[in-house]
């Protein structure tokens, strides 16, 4: 019984056969009051639906009255677009456009804005063409003005096009010259200029501006530097130019802005200033042949090379203010056309002011001690040390020399030692004047000399000490060096022609040996006096002769005693008198010495004569015990020379003159040497036992004397007991 409204409002719906349908169906139930009720409920549902669909077509009469007005409108506007399109399809066909541009033009007049848009891009193109055609003409008219920063600005706009190449080359050459104008023409505010448009425009601007630079400037320098020369400045005028050259092309690298290029071009400019100056340093230095045979001033040269040299080290901190740390195999051209003739005469150099002194106060110090004037001698040596020590500084001072210079240093010193060594070895040969007393005038003499040697040798050694010390400074600074002077000192090794690193000093054992020698000197003098004496032991005939009954006058000698001989008592009374004489020499050696700081000299003896890891106390008593040892030493070794056999009495003699020997040595206090204590232990027995029992630590030399003396005893090494 149901039934849609779109169902009913469609044409092809068949009441009558609905309203049958609806009846049939309602049949079955055989109740007519139903059927009744039934055809209510249709007609009332088909009014309802009748009158809906009435509503429903008035709205739809009403909507179709209102839009066909609209659609007229609709119409009216598509006809006349249809107008607009026909006439602009006329405009473009009277054009002579085809019919693709028609339609084409159809749709942009339908796209409007998308014909604008692309109008506008097309004039666009069409006025950058334009602009485009002219700037080579722009360009160019701004590089004939000079106004090359606009030039490269405008670059920019062509772009990477055919025309853009030509141009940018046309560009690139201006720029160049530019560069060359401006470094010939000492421009550095242009030069700049052109060096930052290259920087940032070319990846090759660093190599163009050093070749534009290289080409006009190095020989500029060169120019003035010659024309210098040939007006006669000198050495050190050419020095002086040319570091005021290097000094104006520092200032002008840095103001053209290539700083990080500066060393480069500045090197290139000391290289072509040395090649100019080197014909002038080989005119000083002389030709490379044997120093002596050419006549080669060697003081002149090393002049020459510390101007030089001075002269490098203070520019290279111009060309290269940051350092550089190249090898000697690397070295710089410049510091090669600059060196390179000094290279052969570096030990020449270093010993100039060496044989200067060789032929000064070396002559003085010889002459003075030919003439044994010790003063005059002692102030020569002064001069001589005190000028080598200026040497080794003023070579220390100058790159490569230290080395050098110490040699030549330890060769005077070793000269001097000679000297000195000589000096002591003429009191050695005064013949039998050091035989003699003090009081006498030879003896004197002999001791002024031994005294002088020893003042002598004192200053050597003070002096040396300092030389040493001075040349042992200059090495570390040259080894420390760094910069120009590390590069000088490698090339002038690399060069020379013959090695100038000293292997070792030799003079040190030469001086030690002049300290020695004149200590032992001045012991010789004090010892001396006892020779005659020690000398008459071993042939004395008390040793193998009887005993005498009588005396000289004819007194009768009783055989239980002996008196000591006469070579003892000598002994003996030249021991007695040899504390004044030391302390006579001391005077001697006070009034030589002056207010000098130098040693005394018996603490320089005992230094040198008596040397141990402690220091000996120094004075009188020390020297003292020194030579009394020496004289008692000697005394062991001539008694052990006597020839065996003894007579009964040269036994006793022997034994009286042992013990009074003994005595009086015991008086000054001093311990007598292990060859004595020997000598009297085998001698007198029971004096010195300890000896016997430490023989086994005993040097050869006493172990010698031992055997000799018991040899002479009767070979037991029974004591010879009392007298």
């Amino acid at each position: 019984m149901e039934i849609r409204l779109d169902e009913f409002s469609q044409a092809s719906f068949d009441v009558k056969a609905w309203v049958n349908g609806q009846f049939a169906a309602g049949a079955g139930s055989g109740d007519g009051a139903s059927a009744d009720g039934l055809a209510q409920r249709l007609t009332t549902q088909l009014q309802i639906l009748a009158t809906t669909a009435q509503q429903g077509n008035d709205r739809l009469r009403a909507r179709q009255r209102h839009q066909a007005a609209q659609t007229g409108r609709d119409v009216a506007g598509v006809a006349q677009a249809l107008q607009a399109a026909r006439r602009a399809a006329a405009d473009f066909a009277a054009a002579g456009a085809g019919s693709a541009q028609a339609a084409a033009a159809v749709r942009r007049v339908v796209a409007i804005d998308g014909v604008r848009a692309r109008v506008q891009q097309a004039a666009a193109a069409l006025d950058s063409a334009r602009r485009s055609s002219a700037l080579p003409q722009k360009i160019g008219a701004l590089v004939a003005g000079g106004d090359l920063a606009q030039a490269w600005d405008q670059i920019i706009i062509i772009g990477g096009s055919s025309g853009g190449s030509a141009v940018r080359e046309q560009l690139m050459r201006a720029t160049e010259q530019q560069l060359r104008d401006a470094a010939g023409g000492s421009d550095a505010a242009r030069m700049g200029e052109a060096v930052r448009l290259l920087a940032a425009h070319s990846a090759d601007g660093d190599d163009l501006a050093c070749d534009a630079y290289l080409s006009q400037r190095p020989d500029g320098g060169a120019r003035r530097l010659r024309a210098a020369l040939a007006a006669g400045c000198g050495l050190g005028g050419a020095l002086d130019l040319m570091g005021s050259v290097i000094a104006d092309e520092r200032a002008f690298v840095d103001a053209a802005g290539l700083q990080h290029v500066g060393s480069r071009l500045l090197e290139a400019v000391l290289e072509r200033l040395a090649a100019e100056l080197q014909p002038t340093v080989r005119g000083v230095v002389g030709k490379e042949a044997d120093e002596e045979s050419a006549g080669l001033d060697l003081a002149r040269v090393a002049d020459a090379y510390g101007a030089v040299a001075a002269f490098y080290i203070h520019v290279f901190g111009v060309v290269r203010p940051h350092g550089g740390g190249e090898s000697a195999d690397a070295a710089p051209e410049s510091l090669r056309l600059l060196f390179e003739p000094f290279a052969a005469h570096v030990a020449g150099m270093a010993g100039a002011d060496f044989a200067r002194i060789r032929g000064g106060a070396l002559d003085r110090l010889r002459a003075a001690v030919g003439a044994r004037e010790y003063g005059e001698a002692a102030a020569a040596m002064r001069q001589a040390i005190g000028e080598a020590e200026q040497a080794v500084g003023r070579a220390a001072s100058l790159c490569a020399l230290a080395a050098a210079a110490g040699d030549a240093a330890d060769a005077l010193v070793g000269e001097m030692a000679a000297v000195v060594a000589r000096a002591s070895a003429a009191v050695g040969g005064a013949g039998a004047a050091v035989c003699e007393p003090l009081t006498s005038e030879r003896k004197l003499a002999c001791v002024a000399d031994a005294v002088g040697a020893a003042l002598l040798a004192r200053e050597l050694h003070a002096g040396a000490a300092r030389i040493e010390a001075g040349v042992v400074e200059a090495g570390a600074v040259e080894a420390g060096a760094t910069g120009a002077r590390q590069l000088l000192a490698g090339f002038m090794e690399s060069r020379a022609d013959r090695p100038i690193r000293s292997a070792g000093r030799g003079s040190g054992e030469a001086v030690g040996g002049a300290c020695r020698g004149s200590a032992a000197a001045v012991l010789a003098a004090l010892t001396g006096a006892f020779r005659p004496a020690l000398g008459r032991v071993v042939a004395a005939g008390v040793w193998h002769a009887a005993a005498a009954t009588k005396s000289a006058m004819n007194v009768a000698v009783p055989l239980f005693s002996c008196s000591p001989s006469e070579e003892a008592v000598d002994i003996a009374d030249r021991m007695h008198v040899l504390l004044p004489e030391l302390e006579q020499i001391g005077v001697m050696d006070a009034q030589a010495v002056g207010d000098s700081s130098l040693q005394p000299l018996y603490a320089f003896m005992l230094d040198w004569l008596q040397p141990g890891e402690e220091p000996l106390p120094h004075g009188i008593a020390p020297v003292l015990a020194l030579v009394l040892g020496a004289v008692l030493r000697d005394y062991a070794l001539q008694i052990s020379r006597i020839p065996a056999p003894l007579s009964a009495h040269g036994r006793q003699q022997l034994a009286a003159d042992v013990d009074y020997i003994s005595a009086v040595a015991a008086s000054f206090g001093v311990p007598p040497p292990r060859e004595f204590d020997a000598v009297r232990a085998a001698v007198l027995g029971g004096v010195a036992g300890e000896s016997e029992s430490e023989s086994d630590g005993d040097g050869d030399g006493v172990a010698a004397v031992r055997t000799a003396i018991h040899a002479l005893l009767g070979h037991d090494g029974r004591p010879v007991g009392g007298y």
